[in-house]
């Protein structure tokens, strides 16, 4: 098995942020893609910048991993940068 496959399997087998949030303060973003289910779930700090981001979501193991690991990288971030990020890559 090569690498990017074992990353895969690890992050669907064992997601690092695929749990609610428990709190009230939360935004979600809704994504379905053919059967794959996906909702992220951040909170935001006083500044206005990502403290925490979940995630929960069925589906196969590639949209749940990289699910996963985008959360992870949303951390820290504001909202202006993620949507700048986004007009970048689309």
């Amino acid at each position: 098995m090569d690498l990017y496959s074992e990353i895969i399997l690890d992050r669907f087998k064992n997601p690092r942020t695929k749990v609610l949030l428990k709190t009230r303060q939360r935004y979600f973003l809704r994504k379905r893609i053919m059967r794959d289910k996906v909702k992220i779930y951040i909170l935001l700090d006083k500044k206005g910048k990502i403290e925490k981001a979940k995630f929960e979501g069925e589906g196969c193991a590639i949209s749940q991993a990289s699910t996963d690991m985008l959360t992870e990288k949303l951390i820290g971030k504001s909202l202006a940068q993620i949507k700048k990020s986004l007009k970048k890559t689309c």
